[in-house]
């Protein structure tokens, strides 16, 4: 082996040995942080050991600490991104105000929880219990807030009512509202409406039944009302609101039976009812008024092609009227020539005080009486010179449609309305 290669060999072992002294020196100068180990660089991070350390100014301490109840205390490093919407909702650390801030999209917003921790910092000598504290922002304090709303109590809700009844709830007592008065008002079906008492059975009123807004105080009684549904296991409810409480009640007719709703308009006209599609409105449109579910037509043709036989459901219930009597068992019952019971119950219960004719041209079998006669112009004219077919509702016969012909200027004559 020649010198010169003995002398190489010397010189590679030396320097891998000065390295190894040199890297054992460096590594053996450099101090890595702990928590607990004291820093003055605030914000700053470093990550060891698979953890990260955040300096608060003065130590270090984990980002991520599991306190001895459970809980997880977060530390948030600082942040010098700008705020953009990109990072929208992103906190930081704001060391200069030892504060938290969030991106609203467009800068960095400072929010300092206001924690009231002794009744020293409540601007009142001795709140009572139950006192409701809200911060006030320009005199920087808690100060004690009235309460607008009832504590608890529930309305007993109602079912089996009698259908297109007006039924009450109970009288509750308003306790608990610590404001001079709170506000009051009434929303949901069977056209609701309250009333405000002084007493538990309201023989003193203070506000009578309304559905507008009003207000209500503590000490005072308070009572709902709605018109239950004229259908079977129809549920309506009404919501009182006091203040930012909410009180619901709800009425539920009882199960009467599958069966189709009949009824008499409340409203007289002449022969000009806009032909059979405005004699079917005024139908629908009366129904809608009343809560009664389905499509609903008029008992009326003016001839073959739209008389009741071709165009109705022919149903295999019971036709009822709104007090819920049986005029006819089924469709086959009511082209019979004779009904149950008389059909002259007027829409919303109730039988009608004169017996007023119906403008029908319907025969008793469903079929048109005249096919294409007595029919007022197609039910569009109200002219002396005319004539239109009726029945009455005095008889249970077939008279109930199949009654006389009179001039379609007979203004004081109803509608049947009979649902599909």
């Amino acid at each position: 082996m020649s010198a010169t290669h003995n002398l190489y060999s010397a010189f590679h072992h030396y320097m891998i040995f000065a390295f190894f002294i040199i890297g054992f020196i460096f590594n053996a100068s450099i101090t890595w942080a702990a928590p607990g180990d004291s820093c003055s660089n605030s914000g700053a991070t470093e990550r060891q050991g698979g953890q990260t350390l955040i300096c608060d100014g003065s130590t270090w301490n984990l980002a991520t600490e599991i306190e001895t109840d459970g809980r997880v205390k977060l530390r948030i490093n600082e942040e010098a991104d700008p705020c953009t919407n990109s990072i929208v909702g992103q906190l930081r650390f704001e060391p200069v105000n030892s504060a938290i801030e969030y991106c609203d999209g467009t800068a960095w917003v400072t929010t300092t929880p206001k924690t009231l921790e002794s009744l020293a910092d409540v601007n009142a000598s001795s709140p009572s219990a139950g006192t409701v504290l809200g911060w006030d922002a320009s005199a920087g304090e808690w100060v004690p807030v009235c309460k607008n709303f009832p504590d608890g109590f529930a309305f007993t809700n109602i079912s089996g009512a009698t259908p297109g009844s007006t039924v009450q709830s109970g009288i509750k007592p308003i306790t608990g509202i610590s404001c001079a008065t709170a506000s009051i008002s009434i929303n949901g079906q069977g056209s609701p409406q309250y009333r405000i008492c002084s007493d538990n059975s309201c023989s003193s009123v203070l506000q009578t039944w309304t559905a507008s807004s009003n207000t209500i105080a503590n000490g005072d009684y308070v009572q709902i009302r709605l018109t239950a549904s004229s259908e079977s296991l129809i549920t309506y409810t009404a919501t009182l609101t006091m203040g930012s409480a909410n009180r619901s009640w709800s009425v539920t007719t009882p199960d009467s039976g599958a069966f189709k709703r009949i009824f008499v308009v409340n409203g007289t006209f002449s022969g000009a009812m806009g032909g059979i599609a405005g004699a079917d409105q005024i139908c629908q449109d009366r129904a809608v008024a009343n809560s009664y579910a389905g499509t609903f037509y008029a008992w009326l043709a003016t001839d073959s092609s739209d008389d009741p036989e071709s165009r109705f459901t022919k149903a295999t219930v019971e036709y009822r009227d709104p007090d819920d009597q049986v005029v006819a068992y089924d469709w086959a019952s009511l082209t019979s020539g004779g009904l149950a019971s008389f059909f002259n119950t007027m829409e919303g219960g109730g039988g009608e005080s004169n017996s007023f004719n119906r403008w029908t041209n319907v025969a008793a079998d469903g079929t048109a009486k005249y096919d294409g006669t007595n029919n007022c112009l197609n039910w569009t004219s109200s002219s002396n010179s005319l004539m239109g077919h009726v029945g009455t509702g005095s008889q249970t016969g077939p008279q109930w449609t199949d009654y006389a012909v009179q001039p379609c200027d007979s203004g004081s004559t109803r509608l049947y309305c009979i649902q599909q």
